[in-house]
């Protein structure tokens, strides 16, 4: 099971449906502050920022980054073609504080 998957199972999601995993996901995990992807230099910085910036927060823009990276490796892709705003390890160790 990925770590993705196993969002997917904590939130009771059936899983494989990126727009129902980042609303269930940014539901569960509420922060005292909220960022807007428009003021995060991560996403600021990104050739992708027009995508990104129709989201409500930069929480929904990591989940529905990592679904996607994970996406590939999923599918059996060692080098994956999408290219992650943040890097596997920064999701892994975001994804550990999450489960916390």
């Amino acid at each position: 099971m990925t770590i993705v998957g196993a969002f997917e199972r904590m939130l009771g999601l059936r899983g494989g449906d990126e727009g129902e995993l980042a609303n269930a996901f940014t539901i569960l995990l509420v922060p005292n502050e909220s960022l807007k992807p428009r003021d995060c230099a991560r996403v600021g910085g990104s050739s992708r920022q027009p995508r990104y910036e129709r989201y409500a927060s930069v929480r929904e823009v990591w989940i529905r980054d990592f679904f996607r990276l994970r996406a590939d490796h999923a599918h059996g892709k060692i080098a994956p073609r999408y290219t992650s705003l943040w890097s596997l390890r920064e999701h892994l160790l975001f994804s550990a504080f999450s489960f916390r």
